[in-house]
């Protein structure tokens, strides 16, 4: 047995028809790909995106973990260094005066404040004794009223 291969062409509008399905399925192919590569690359933006956010808050906490650890570590060393030197209660009210001084200069129309009143004034009682000249040989001079102010833990009208 013999075979005999001829050429065939099939008619035009046949391979029109051949070449316009191969055309769009080569279009579709690329349309697929190109919607695929833009798909992949919005997920790489979004996770890009949450990575970077990420680090910025770890960045963040870090920064405060360190600044709250030096403050604590500067309150524990200016505690340390207060109690090691032992002051005396007339310097923690000059220091506490000195604090309320600071405190009035402020722009704050109100401030509160603990209420010991006593002793602070007990402690300005104190203080206006160091300042008082004292002859040599006698004793502490009798106490004088401050304007205002009296050491007996209240506080006495003003007479002016």
């Amino acid at each position: 047995m013999r075979v005999e291969i001829k050429r065939i062409d099939p008619p035009a509008d046949v391979m029109q028809a051949m070449h316009r399905q191969m055309k769009a399925e080569r279009e579709k192919r690329a349309q697929i790909l190109e919607s695929e590569g833009l798909r992949q690359a919005v997920i790489l933006k979004a996770e890009g995106d949450a990575e970077a956010v990420r680090r910025v808050a770890d960045a963040e906490r870090y920064r405060r973990e360190v600044e709250a650890a030096g403050q604590a570590n500067a309150i524990t060393t200016v505690f340390s260094a207060i109690t090691d030197a032992n002051p005396t209660s007339e310097l923690i009210a000059i220091q506490y005066i000195d604090g309320l001084k600071a405190i009035a200069n402020g722009t704050a129309t109100k401030v509160f404040m603990p209420f010991e009143a006593s002793a602070l004034l007990g402690a300005v009682g104190s203080i206006q004794e160091l300042f008082k000249p004292q002859l040599p040989g006698t004793g502490p001079s009798k106490p004088q009223r401050i304007e205002g102010v009296t050491t007996g833990g209240g506080v006495a009208p003003s007479t002016s």
